[in-house]
């Protein structure tokens, strides 16, 4: 008979002991389902619906709705500044609009751009991103005076040492833009990490915080699958290259990214045809490789559009595809026949409305999407866009997209901040407060205004502990603490 090794069996015991130590420490405290200030009944979205005299109607058609997306569109395009004349308490924050490198109002423009004049753009957009990873920047905004030495850490909460910094700067590649530089048109197969930071090993995100904050700040927004983008340059490994898409400058992936011509690109999701593309308007919802849907293909998020294969049969879709040598191809994937997914745009409905935000109920709060969810504002965006809206990229923007110029501020008193809240249209206006926090206005009920809110935040429980929402939930407006202290503005998006 074997002689058991004690010391060994001691060993192995103590690291488990050492192990089970380590998985009892506290976690942050969650809220419960139901917020202590909210009625049970609220969180059902039938409570919502009831409460609509015509919830079925339809409250903007397809082209009004892009009608609207072009006017906005114009006038941030407008010369020389957008925001000429507007109030001050209206007035984006810039250290908001700026807080991740590469975004930008007004789109840029590089087609005519001779080729020295681009790799200027793109070496002083890189120079941007190596300046964030440095932490050269106050609240977000690069090249200011007062610049915060901010530090970093791994997704295990670890500070980074230099030469990982070092490491991370040198994937960036900035020698290797010459003034020779080519562009290329790539078009994204998958929903996408638009990154400030490449990060070829995927623990190297950006936090900022040990704490309750474990957010990537590395991230700077999701590129929708589909999505036409411009190719400016390669990292050094030749994984991540460097674009132009709709929404800012980034890195992402590249076997995210498929080449092909400007046409082809931009035209593959083809025109708003009501039978031609489906939109997605499930939480997330699984591509299947054949009509048996037993092996995922991909996913789509909330929003996301792709062409049918057939418009005879609304569960085959085209999707785009990377080939081994980067270039562009097409292939076919199946939906369930439950999957929730409209043909063509869905109505815009305040019924629908709810339907969608109901649908992503519980979702964590992503402040950056690094981790692929949402926060306040993305979720808004994504359940939008399954009408057909495109709102800008950043929540004090939205008070310009619907051209709302009313301003409500904390001097006017609560009951008054709380009156103006409740003269909007319920269940179609979006409120964002001057911290750049943005809330759907749900209605008002017993004299008390409810949103649905992907909230970062929490409160403080009776006994004195903290109690983290951090979640799409129902709430009032004492969450979060600041929005009644400071201004907000609203964007009601209806005729």
């Amino acid at each position: 008979m074997r002689k058991p090794n004690t010391l060994k069996s001691v060993l192995v015991i103590t690291a488990l002991i050492a192990c089970a130590t380590v998985a009892t420490a506290d976690f942050y405290k969650r809220a419960p389902d139901v917020l202590p200030w909210v009625k049970p009944e609220m969180m059902k979205k039938e409570f919502w619906i009831f409460r609509m005299p015509t919830p079925d109607k339809v409250l903007m058609t397809v082209n009004e709705i892009q009608a609207m997306n072009t006017d906005y569109e114009r006038r941030m395009m407008a010369a020389p500044n957008p925001f000429a004349g507007v109030d001050p308490d209206r007035m984006p924050v810039q250290a908001d609009l700026d807080r991740w490198p590469g975004r930008f109002v007004t789109p840029p423009v590089l087609n005519g751009l001779d080729k020295k004049r681009l790799a200027a753009v793109v070496r002083a957009e890189i120079s941007h991103d190596i300046d964030f990873l440095r932490g050269k920047y106050l609240k977000g905004v690069i090249g200011q005076e007062n610049v915060v030495n901010q530090t970093f850490g791994n997704i295990l909460g670890i500070q980074y040492a230099d030469w990982e910094i070092d490491q991370l700067e040198d994937e960036m590649a900035l020698d290797r833009v010459t003034d020779d530089i080519t562009p290329e048109y790539g078009i994204t197969v998958c929903d996408a990490q638009l990154r400030t930071v490449p990060n070829i090993k995927m623990e190297r995100v950006g936090i900022f915080d040990a704490g309750t904050a474990r957010w990537d700040v590395w991230n700077a927004n999701i590129v929708r699958i589909g999505t036409p983008v411009t190719m400016l340059a390669a990292s050094r490994s030749g994984g991540y290259v460097f674009v132009l898409a709709p929404d800012g400058y980034g890195w992402i992936r590249s076997e995210s990214v498929a080449i092909d011509s400007r046409g082809r690109t931009e035209g593959f999701l083809g025109g708003l045809a009501d039978d031609g593309f489906i939109v997605c308007t499930g939480d997330m919802v699984p591509l299947y490789s054949d009509k048996r849907c037993l092996y995922t293909s991909g996913w789509l998020r909330m929003g996301d559009r792709l062409p049918l294969a057939d418009p005879s049969n609304p569960r085959i879709v085209k999707i785009p595809v990377r080939l081994t040598d980067g270039r562009l191809d097409t292939s076919t994937a199946w939906l369930a026949p439950d999957a929730a997914v409209s043909v063509g745009y869905l109505p815009y409905t305040k019924r629908n409305v709810v339907e969608l935000g109901f649908r992503m109920m519980g979702n964590p709060y992503d402040w950056s999407g690094g981790f692929m969810g949402r926060n306040h504002e993305t979720w808004i965006r994504d359940a939008f866009a399954c009408f057909g809206f495109r709102l800008p990229y950043h929540a004090e923007l939205f008070t310009f997209f619907a051209g709302n110029d009313r301003v409500v501020r904390p001097e006017e008193g609560t009951k008054a901040q709380k009156a103006a809240i409740s003269a909007n249209e319920s269940f179609v206006t979006i409120q964002t407060c001057g911290g750049g926090h943005c809330q759907l206005y749900l209605d008002t009920v017993d004299g008390e205004p409810y949103v649905l809110d992907t909230t970062g935040y929490g409160y403080t429980a009776d006994d004195g502990s903290q109690i983290e929402i951090r979640r799409l939930t129902v709430c009032d407006m004492r969450i979060p603490q600041y929005f009644l202290k400071t201004t907000f503005t609203f964007c009601e998006l209806s005729k």
